[in-house]
């Protein structure tokens, strides 16, 4: 256990009402941090989360070389005088998200050293689609125990084809920050579908690129000549896996809640199974419920536009008090599934065999203390806890600080109850 474990204390919630607006989305903001190293010049972030991973990544592009600000939700990021594409392990263990500095290092500086990435335990995430991929852009690339030492010849990185043996969000990335610095065309076949990939190419495009096919499958992407040197602004989008997160509470608890500023054709997998509709005065979705959602159905995981992964511990919480009989399915991490065993801490009835979770949903659960050990997993106790009927203590909640700006303090503006622990 952590020396600055914090935690918070969340009681029973009956009814969820109002309208927020939602952060940055996490999943977007990073790539395009790392994107932000190809260009001699400034790029300003707006709408960027204020979490501890986009503090992490600041860190990193610091160690790189850059100048990076961050205020009141807006980054500014200087990559004018970058030149070390060589990490150390005090940010790059804190997540995941490190290896996506591959590509930018390699085009920019010719060279990347990153020691074992850290983030969340939630099953095997190797670097192999990395690894071969930036070896097929030329790169010659020592890769051990997660570590990577990769530096680029003289005649630089080369634009060719690349076929992912899965839609790798992380590798799609990485391959098309790269392919900006490479000499000629370089296609992406079986490429993610996220999101999180069509805010990147919109970011590349404003560096001059020019990307087809990212809502396709297969994407080409033709560098500029010469990247952009003027001043690029962006807005990151609403982070859409936070919008499936408020949704779950008030499908749990019972409200009414209105996210204006959320893409719904991001959310539909999610949105389906709680009943919530695309508003009709304007953007965003709404979810208006006076009874506790009763889920009783098969919901797997996999690539979007299917069921996100980020959303499967959450939807955990809300099938444990649905009072119906649930399965789900986990087919994108091997090791999701443990923050069942801190909700049947709470009283759930969730039994997992292999990548299926059998969820015998009660009406209510009790309270307890339990802990996170992972970023969405934590933010599944806290949903937990308003459904539960007594108070929840939620340990280890740094690990929701990682992903979500403020989720108690958001809650608790829509009627819930939070409050903090400090150090325990």
């Amino acid at each position: 256990m952590q020396d600055n474990e914090n935690a918070v204390v969340v009681y029973p919630c009956s009814r969820l009402a109002g309208e927020i607006e939602l952060q940055g989305s996490k999943n977007s903001v990073l790539p395009i941090m790392a994107a932000a190293l190809l260009k001699k010049g400034i790029t300003v972030l707006e709408n960027c989360p204020d979490i501890a991973d986009v503090h992490a990544m600041a860190g990193l592009l610091k160690l790189c070389g850059c100048r990076v600000e961050y205020t009141d939700h807006v980054m500014r990021i200087d990559a004018s005088d970058a030149s070390n594409g060589i990490l150390d392990s005090e940010y790059s263990s804190k997540m995941r998200a490190s290896i996506i500095l591959m590509g930018g290092c390699l085009g920019r500086f010719g060279r990347f050293v990153m020691p074992p990435p850290g983030g969340c335990a939630i099953g095997k995430r190797p670097v192999d689609f990395h690894v071969h991929a930036m070896r097929s852009l030329g790169a010659h690339v020592i890769s051990e125990e997660g570590g990577i030492d990769a530096e680029v010849g003289t005649e630089g990185l080369t634009g060719c084809n690349i076929r992912l043996p899965f839609p790798s969000v992380g590798a799609t990335q990485n391959i098309l920050i790269a392919a900006m610095r490479a000499r000629g065309t370089t296609k992406i076949y079986n490429a993610s579908l996220e999101p999180e990939i069509w805010d990147l190419c919109n970011y590349l495009r404003k560096l001059g690129a020019d990307i087809k096919g990212e809502k396709t499958g297969s994407i080409t992407i033709m560098p500029p000549d010469k990247i952009c040197s003027d001043d690029v602004r962006y807005t990151i989008p609403a982070d859409r896996i936070v919008a499936g997160t408020i949704l779950a509470a008030v499908a749990g608890c019972t409200g009414n809640v209105y996210i204006p500023n959320v893409d719904c054709d991001r959310i539909k997998s999610v949105m389906k199974y709680l009943g919530a509709h695309q508003a009709s005065y304007g953007s965003g979705v709404v979810l208006n419920t006076d009874r506790r959602k009763r889920l009783e159905c098969v919901i797997s995981t996999g690539p979007f536009p299917e069921f996100p992964t980020d959303m499967q511990s959450i939807f955990l919480s809300l099938m444990a008090v649905s009072g119906s009989f649930c399965i789900m399915e986990e087919n994108v991490f091997d090791t999701r599934f443990n923050t069942a065993y801190e909700l049947n801490k709470l009283g759930a009835d969730i039994r997992i065999e292999g990548k299926l979770a059998y969820v015998y949903g009660r009406r209510q659960l009790h309270g307890g203390t339990v802990t996170a050990g992972d970023l969405r997993g934590g933010a599944a106790l806290v949903l937990a806890g308003l459904f539960a009927a007594e108070p929840v203590t939620v340990r280890g909640f740094e690990y929701v600080q990682r992903g979500y700006e403020n989720l108690p303090e958001n809650l608790c503006r829509l009627g819930a109850e939070i409050t903090e622990c400090g150090i325990v």
